[in-house]
């Protein structure tokens, strides 16, 4: 967090895709905004709060706070609502404004600030008349909403949805106001190499099922869920020796582990100084040689 850079309210509803918020936050911050979550009481359910207070540097607001108190968040910039409920569209259309949330969105058309909603509903959702009526409520007092062909279609109820374009808020964003040169470069540098430690996640549980017959199941339902970057830190926030990584010990595989696979040097903006030391902690922890490991890196 830094008083250099412009801010945005990150506004979280109950749904699903609140889950990846970890996700958008970091995409966020590379971009170059400084990120306040906060969320719908709904949402407290799907995302981890003291998680995202860690890597955000303020507190997860999700009620009023009294008069007296001092605000702890800064004045937002642009607010971003995003997963935006059906629930929280219409409302915020109608100008409903009982959550905090909400209390911030509705404002936020006064205000004049920068506002995008990413919709997250089910087609069924979407074909009652009232969903329709709000989204061009809200377009006309200046929302940029992202739904439509070829940008969001919701499916149908209890299937799951599409894997979400995250670039699609980040262009819906543009560049923040304040920006260092080099933000645009390390975003992209960023995004690629989360594609690239994400394949090649993918491409080692293949490996290691054909080799020694171990799919990894646990830790490849959370790439699936989460993606490769944000499974592993989720592996990273446990203290406790998971199943695989006894597993992969025992096959005297633990270069193939998501540990040093995070302790690459190529992968260092993925992941916090935090984070790579427990991954070594954990491996030296298991006899493993971190040092002779790395330096297969070495130019």
């Amino acid at each position: 967090m830094s008083e250099a850079q412009p801010v945005v309210y990150l506004i979280v509803c109950g749904a699903p895709r609140a889950k990846h918020t970890p996700h958008l936050v970091e995409l966020l911050q590379t971009a170059g905004w400084d990120v306040c979550v906060v969320a719908t009481p709904a949402a407290l359910s799907f995302i981890e709060v003291e998680e995202l207070a860690a890597r955000t540097g303020y507190p997860v607001r999700s009620t009023y706070k009294h008069p007296d108190e001092p605000d702890v968040l800064p004045p937002a910039d642009a607010l971003v609502a995003c997963p935006a409920t059906f629930n929280t569209v219409n409302k915020w259309a109608l100008g409903i404004a009982d959550t905090l949330a909400l209390g911030l969105l509705t404002e936020g058309i006064g205000k004049g600030v920068k506002l995008v909603a990413a919709p997250s509903l089910n087609n069924a959702q979407e074909r009652h008349p009232a969903f329709a009526h709000s989204v061009e409520v809200l377009r006309g007092a200046g929302v940029t909403v992202l739904y439509g062909p070829g940008i969001y279609e919701p499916t149908a109820p209890g299937t799951g949805g599409r894997a979400y374009d995250w670039h699609l808020i980040l262009d819906a964003l543009g560049r923040p106001p304040v920006q260092a040169t080099d933000n645009a470069d390390r975003l992209a540098e960023y995004e690629r190499l989360v594609r690239e430690f994400h394949a090649g996640t993918v491409e080692t549980i293949k490996r290691l099922t054909r080799e020694i017959g171990y799919s990894a199941p646990r830790f490849s339902s959370m790439v699936g869920e989460y993606g490769a970057v944000e499974a592993s830190r989720r592996v990273l926030a446990h203290t406790r020796t998971s199943e695989g990584f006894q597993t992969l010990t025992r096959h005297n595989r633990l270069a193939d582990s998501i540990e040093a696979a995070v302790l690459n040097p190529k992968y260092e903006l993925l992941f916090s100084s935090e984070e790579r030391e427990a991954a070594r902690r954990q491996l030296e922890a298991h006899g493993f040689d971190v040092e002779t490991y790395l330096r297969r890196f070495e130019a």
